[in-house]
């Protein structure tokens, strides 16, 4: 029996340890916080859970993709009580709700921008073709190549090429949100393997993130995947000659041997993790060069019970690009959660915001705290500007920033979701030059659960080194 270690214990290093154990893996997880998934159980406050790590999905309908993953994993998920999302752009021209499904959003556009009707299809096509390409993308897949490859032709230079209204691009693009990165500096192909399963479905899973975790640790557990918790991997142990993972060093002193070994934590922390000498400077150079998402400015809050449930609000500008939260008209994304008895529900504002407070100089919190003040005041005002029905229906509780990203996730740089995938960045490869050392997680691949999930089996593929995860993938898309 081969052993493998999975360091960290978000959703793509609990999904490798599982694809690895059903394989007849002995797996060890580990995991720095106390708890697994610690940004993705959230919070509770005043009898409210707010959810910071998984809030809505797209492909969970039947026969959805991130359905099938999630059968693929086994995960104990009440899929058919999915609550769906209501998706609403607003512009400066328009507010705009979106349809779930290609074929309402094509009769949607017929009816509201009818001559773009056939560069909406073709749009779609598009879309289509490329998650078809993939077999981790579509158990259907003719094509067996075992990365998610894709062209360098950016998303707005392809959309220029179509026969769209201006307003219609910019309400297609708003999802570029889901994963932080501007509709000017996307990749086309990105762009449909992030956001293409939302043209069939948006909806979130009963039980958000808690219930996630949940069935994650009772899959594990049945398994016999040994988890350990609240200790930090301090160091890989490589043997020079060969390149060639041996072992890993906890915290606490402690030596744990492995054939192999899938790292799912940032990039950047190979640097203090791989003895000098084992990785070319280039490769670090190449690490320290990537650039991050935006950092994050939530405000969480309670809303009455005259604002919808299960609702997402993208309020875009004109100009092609997300302003940040310092900006005259920042981009926000608002959501609202299921209502309860009472019909109050939580409801989420998030921006993008660069700090420039220094916490290390003495007055540094309190600068900090000033900031945080007066973001909130802002960003309240400009919400009731963009959505008056909000107006003296709902309340902000607390506002957190890429510090409360920091302290969740171990090793995090504090942006909304890592490395920016973008035109311009050379993609990081699950494979590296160690031997035996594989990479996972959003910033290897793509942000969200489906991207996290994929990228999980992605590396476990490689490091197994055949199909066998893709063979079980297939079957079990074929038995729903």
């Amino acid at each position: 029996m081969k052993t493998c270690i999975v360091v960290g214990g978000g959703i793509a290093g609990m999904s490798a340890a599982i694809l690895l154990a059903q394989q007849q893996y002995k797996v060890t997880l580990i995991e720095k916080s106390s708890r697994l998934g610690p940004l993705l159980r959230g919070f509770s406050r005043k009898g409210f859970h707010f959810e910071t790590g998984f809030h809505f999905a797209g492909g969970l309908e039947k026969g959805g993709i991130l359905r099938h993953w999630i059968k693929t994993l086994g995960l104990d998920l009440n899929l058919d009580a999915c609550e769906e999302r209501t998706e609403i752009v607003c512009t400066r021209h328009g507010v705009y709700t979106i349809p779930c499904g290609k074929d309402a959003l094509t009769a949607w556009c017929s009816k509201n921008f009818a001559p773009s009707q056939m560069g909406l299809e073709q749009f779609l096509r598009a879309c289509n073709e490329i998650q078809n390409q993939s077999p981790y993308m579509s158990p259907h897949a003719q094509r067996s190549f075992s990365i998610l490859s894709h062209n360098n032709e950016g998303l707005t230079e392809y959309l220029d090429k179509l026969d769209l209204d201006e307003e219609l691009k910019r309400i297609l693009t708003a999802r570029c949100m889901l994963y932080g990165v501007h509709p000017c500096d996307a990749l086309r192909d990105d762009f449909f393997l992030v956001t293409g399963a939302y043209f069939h479905s948006c909806s979130g899973i009963h039980g958000g993130g808690p219930a996630i975790v949940a069935a994650y640790e009772k899959m594990l557990a049945r398994l016999g995947v040994t988890v350990i918790c609240d200790k930090a991997v301090t160091r890989f142990d490589i043997d020079n000659a060969r390149c060639q993972m041996r072992a890993i060093l906890l915290e606490d002193g402690q030596t744990l041997e492995a054939d192999i070994i899938i790292f799912t934590g940032h990039p950047q922390q190979l640097k203090t993790l791989v003895p000098a000498g084992v990785l070319r400077p280039a490769y670090f150079k190449h690490l320290s060069s990537v650039k991050e998402t935006g950092k994050p400015v939530i405000l969480y809050g309670i809303a009455d019970n005259s604002l919808p449930p299960s609702c997402i609000w993208y309020i875009i500008s004109d100009d092609g690009r997300f302003a940040g939260a310092e900006e005259h008209e920042p981009a926000l994304c608002v959501i609202t959660g299921t209502e309860q008895e009472n019909g109050q529900k939580t409801c989420m504002v998030m921006a993008v915001a660069e700090q420039h407070t220094d916490m290390d100089t003495p007055d540094g919190h309190l600068h900090h705290a000033r900031w945080k003040n007066f973001m909130q005041s802002k960003l309240e005002k400009y919400l009731i500007e963009k959505l008056p029905s909000f107006k003296d229906h709902w309340k902000c509780l607390e506002l957190s920033t890429s510090r409360a990203m920091q302290h969740w996730i171990y090793g995090s740089s504090g942006s909304f979701y890592g490395c920016a995938h973008t035109k311009d960045m050379l993609p990081l490869s699950p494979v590296t030059r160690i031997a035996g050392l594989f990479l996972a997680g959003q910033n290897i691949l793509l942000p969200g659960m489906l991207g996290c999930i994929v990228s999980a089996a992605i590396s476990a593929g490689f490091a197994m080194g055949d199909d066998a995860i893709l063979n079980r993938f297939r079957s079990c898309a074929e038995e729903l």
